[in-house]
């Protein structure tokens, strides 16, 4: 066989291999496997207004619910202040920053942020208690 002939071939089969993986649908589907965790935390998100209504307050609003790795998620609420006569104060609002592991099928509350002081037991509380919440939430 002539040197030609066999680098003729070997670039004739090169293409056919390029075009094959070009068509769509020729590889076999990708498993998704963020779709648990997707799908978990969408769920999550949807019953967790009440949760913190519940243990907030109703000036206690979710702001952000987000992934930000494939097993990690952050919570953004805000407890809302407003001054005796019900005006909104929003440059005294409260921040808490819950963040979330994915875990054995479930999402779960590791550790939280505040904007208040240390010492604020009673933000303290309150956010545990929504932590709480959250991983019972989970449980289901």
């Amino acid at each position: 066989m002539k040197t030609r002939t066999v680098i003729h071939g070997g670039i004739f089969l090169s293409s056919c291999l390029i075009a094959l993986t070009a068509i769509p649908g020729a590889a076999a589907p990708v498993p998704d496997a963020d779709r648990r965790p997707r799908m978990t935390l969408e769920a999550l998100k949807k019953e967790l207004p009440q949760a913190v209504a519940r243990w907030g307050g109703a000036d206690t609003k979710v702001k952000l619910v987000r992934r930000f790795a494939k097993d990690e998620a952050k919570i953004v609420l805000v407890k809302e202040d407003h001054d005796d006569k019900g005006k909104r104060l929003p440059d005294n609002d409260a921040y808490m920053i819950i963040y979330l592991r994915y875990f054995e099928g479930t999402w779960t509350s590791t550790r939280f942020e505040a904007s208040w002081l240390y010492d604020n037991d009673e933000g303290k509380r309150m956010t545990y208690a929504i932590m709480l919440a959250i991983d019972q939430i989970g449980e289901k």
